[in-house]
């Protein structure tokens, strides 16, 4: 079974810049190039509610598909949204999925997918 690895931080800043690294191996960790690679980023609702996509963040493809890749967020990908109930929050999750095609081993064609959870934090919070 093939592997994705994450490389980020655990907490990013509203309205900030993180990168997130993104590393492809195959089933024997053997680096691999996928042939496609997409990327998503959504909030993590409660249970039984659908995510929203973030800045319209939905099925960006990586032009340059390699065996490590760094995204960059920042600016409105890094957030509050008050449209999904997190107006009056300090600390909330976001979901990046990232989606590929690999050829290993196994086959040719394969499909891989693998998320990633980071917080995002308010840093300032006003007072009425």
């Amino acid at each position: 079974m093939p592997h994705t690895y994450f490389s980020s931080t655990d907490t990013a800043p509203e309205k900030g810049s993180i990168g997130i690294q993104v590393t492809f191996v195959d089933e024997d960790d053997v680096a691999l190039i996928p042939t496609a690679i997409t990327w998503t980023l959504t909030n993590r609702p409660p249970r039984g509610e659908a995510p929203t996509v973030v800045n319209s963040r939905e099925d960006v493809s990586v032009s340059v598909p390699a065996s490590v890749i760094t995204v960059v967020l920042s600016g409105n990908d890094l957030s509050f949204l008050d449209s999904a109930g997190e107006d009056e929050a300090v600390l909330v999750e976001r979901v990046f999925t990232v989606e590929y095609v690999y050829t290993s081993d196994l086959g040719s064609g394969l499909p891989g997918k693998a998320r990633y959870i980071f917080a995002l934090e308010r840093l300032f919070v006003y007072e009425d």
